[in-house]
């Protein structure tokens, strides 16, 4: 028995996966769905590769519910550092003012 997977694609992805079906069904060419896209003709072959190879889930992103890399860990200092602000209040406080 084959179970269900849950797949989750953004608009742009469904809409690529719509255009390389109507490819796959000779509706289309590869050119006009590319420039329907916006994108050249060979990113365009790079998806249908992927689509033909893996079905619509080889277009969604590989990234998707992964951190990113420039966030920075938990256990950092500067976040639980209580004199940055307050070094930066005092340094505003003795600004002059403008009368």
């Amino acid at each position: 028995m084959r179970t269900a997977e849950l797949l989750t694609m953004s608009t742009k992805e469904l809409e690529r996966a719509e255009l390389l079906c109507r490819i796959r069904e000779r509706r289309i060419t590869q050119e006009q769905a590319a420039e329907m896209l916006g994108v050249s003709t060979r990113q365009l072959r790079r998806w249908y590769q992927a689509y033909k190879a893996g079905g619509p889930a080889a277009l969604a992103s590989k990234k998707r519910g992964r951190p990113s890399n420039n966030q920075l860990p938990e256990t950092s200092n500067w976040r639980r550092c209580g004199s940055f602000g307050s070094a930066t209040r005092a340094s505003a406080r003795r600004l002059p003012t403008r009368s």
